[in-house]
């Protein structure tokens, strides 16, 4: 991720946090704690905008202390004025680290600024309890919203996700969406269903539901024998694994993503190693199963936190992070984790690390509304905003939006049963690589990430 030197601070920071910092100096969202310190500086407004690498500065001035002929000096400026809209952008292109970036340079950098805004929303929604998330399934969810609105409820759903236009969000999930879920061996449901008689064309329906990858059903939901045809139908889709409340309830409209991750370890654990041992949680000590191993790994230590990854069979590594004693994942997040965590071989060391992790099964059943609206999506949840897409005459006062996750981690993999094979340990180069010992005894963070490092998905473990 890119960084560089910010005149605010007087320090260096990434890209994704730059955006932020513009966006509350904009207006457009509140300030939070990791933006507020920007904000102490006096005339803070004017050198934010004077910036190089803010998206209103004009390249064509010059870079180092470009004057704003419609601002006074900085020593009268009036900190109460107003700032300018974001500039008009090319179709096709996405703003993101300071510059346009074409699509084909810029899909890695959506979701990652993506889960930048919304991993500190979700993962602290349950203080002290596991939670697990989809950045991908919430970008896949939301961009059905956007699908289904038209004129400023899109715009603002659009401008949310990081995107220019609907063409560009759905360009992001053919390559990054569902389809590549499904190809590892991962469960993905989504079904949007409308309380309306008024169903447009079959043709039209079919169409969307093919664009997007989500079942799209119009009925009667007040209808015992139509909602249960819901279950029966989610159920099928995702392969008979679990049946949501939510879609026995009424409702004007609905929609449910869920996930389920599938994978084995290239190095799978031997059960014969695994044994009790006591976790530290907030509320005292618990006893649970660790499976236990030693590797030499590429892993990331800072100041705050200690990551090592677990390579997965499909390309993937799903990444234990264990905070410094002391932090919990929630601080940790709190203070600018998603800056500090890289993923990227160039940032690694090598190490033979003794693996003590606590075999854990959870899932999440996630009401998003709250956290959308929070992350600038309001307009969609109006009572009497129009969805023109399903109908001009539609209105939907009662709207639920619910996002589902399921983890399994054992010996074998993550979400995979049966017996682990036996595997023996690596030697050899424990002679000449430093040795640590990495034992998630108390909450921790994970993450799943792809060959490209792309997060699909993050969660807290704070009882296993």
């Amino acid at each position: 991720m890119k960084c560089f030197n910010c005149p605010l601070v007087e320090g260096r920071i990434d890209s994704g946090l730059c955006i932020d910092v513009q966006a509350v100096i904009n207006g457009d969202t509140e300030p939070t704690l990791e933006t507020e310190e920007f904000l102490e500086q006096k005339n803070y407004k004017t050198i934010c905008r004077n910036c190089q690498y803010n998206l209103d500065y004009d390249e064509k001035s010059d870079n180092t202390i470009p004057e704003l002929p419609e601002e006074p000096a900085p020593e009268s400026s009036n900190s109460n004025e107003e700032a300018p809209d974001l500039p008009d952008i090319d179709v096709g292109t996405v703003v993101y680290d300071g510059t346009l970036l074409q699509k084909e340079d810029s899909d890695f950098s959506v979701i990652r600024s993506f889960l930048h805004k919304v991993s500190n929303e979700l993962l602290n929604n349950s203080p002290r309890q596991n939670v697990v998330i989809s950045p991908l399934c919430l970008f896949h969810a939301i961009t059905i919203l956007a699908a289904i609105s038209e004129n400023d409820i899109r715009k603002e759903i659009l401008q949310a996700l990081g995107c220019k236009d609907l063409d560009y969000a759905l360009h992001f999930l053919k390559q990054y969406g569902p389809h590549d879920f499904k190809k590892q061996d991962c469960t993905v449901s989504s079904i949007l269903s409308v309380n309306t008689p008024m169903t447009p064309s079959r043709d039209r329906i079919t169409a969307l539901s093919k664009e997007l990858s989500t079942i799209i059903s119009c009925g009667d939901m007040n209808s015992d024998s139509y909602k249960n045809a819901l279950l029966d139908l989610f159920g099928k889709e995702n392969g008979n694994l679990f049946y949501p409340s939510a879609l026995q309830e009424s409702h004007d409209l609905l929609l449910y993503t869920s996930v389920l991750f599938k994978d084995e370890w290239i190095n799978e654990f031997s059960p014969q190693r695994s044994k009790i041992e006591e976790f530290q949680t907030a509320s005292g000590e618990t006893s649970c199963l660790y499976m236990q191993a030693s590797l030499p790994l590429w892993i990331q230590t800072t100041d705050f936190f200690t990551a090592v990854p677990l390579e997965l069979a499909h390309g993937k590594a799903l990444w234990f992070i264990l905070p410094k004693e002391g932090l919990s994942p929630e601080e940790m997040l709190l203070n600018g984790f998603w800056q500090s965590f890289s993923p990227e071989s160039d940032a690694l060391i090598h190490w033979n690390v003794y693996l003590s992790i606590p075999v854990f099964t959870f899932s999440t059943d996630m009401e998003l509304i709250r956290h959308l609206q929070m992350l600038g999506i309001r307009k969609f949840f109006d009572s009497n905003a129009q969805l023109n897409y399903i109908d001009p005459a539609f209105i939907a006062p009662k709207k639920s939006i619910n996002s589902f996750c399921r983890i399994s981690v054992n010996e074998k993999g993550c979400g995979i049963s049966g017996n682990a094979r036996q595997n023996s340990d690596y030697s050899g180069t424990e002679s000449i690589l430093p040795k640590l010992e990495f034992h998630l005894n108390r909450p921790f963070l994970f993450v799943l990430t792809d060959e490209e490092t792309i997060p699909l998905l993050a969660g807290i473990v704070n009882k296993p």
